[in-house]
């Protein structure tokens, strides 16, 4: 009887050891992988514009909400339309803006970022990307315009 009850004892002790690691290996995975994800500070292109390295004649203009800090910005590059959409997806994705969204073909690339786990605000960044119709003997310009806005989000 003695060593059945010492039997049972150790089996209880096992089960609760196991459990206890099952939980600290579930609470180790999500404070080590996943909270950082959700802590991540929104992207600086929020408040500052991600000028394209070639850009010329570059126009910002000045939000009218707080939280961003500016509306859009618009330049001309002699670059190519594949370089700058290439520059920006890069980029931006690289900052933690995602969807990438191929709806609009080569002449827009749409993003968003949200603040996890909360999401109340869905921050969008579209790039659009076009070629001016070039005269004989100048070269192509690729004109751009970005757009920056924030809306109310619920999931």
């Amino acid at each position: 009887m003695r060593d059945s009850s010492r039997i049972g004892k150790v089996l209880t002790l096992t089960v609760v050891l196991v459990v206890m690691l099952v939980g600290a290996s579930i609470v180790a995975y999500f404070g080590l992988v996943e909270l950082p994800a959700y802590l991540q500070p929104p992207p600086n292109t929020i408040q500052a514009p991600l000028i394209y390295p070639n850009a010329q004649h570059v126009a910002v203009t000045p939000a009218t909400l707080t939280q961003l800090g500016y509306q859009t910005v618009s330049f001309e590059t002699s670059d190519s339309r594949a370089q700058v959409r290439k520059f920006y997806s890069d980029n931006l994705m690289a900052e933690g803006w995602w969807g990438e969204s191929d709806t609009g073909g080569p002449d827009l690339l749409r993003l968003n970022w949200c603040d996890q786990p909360t999401c109340r605000e869905m921050y969008g960044i579209d790039v659009h990307i076009n070629n001016s119709s070039s005269i004989e003997g100048q070269p192509q310009v690729t004109q751009v315009i970005i757009y920056l806005s924030v809306r109310p989000y619920a999931r």
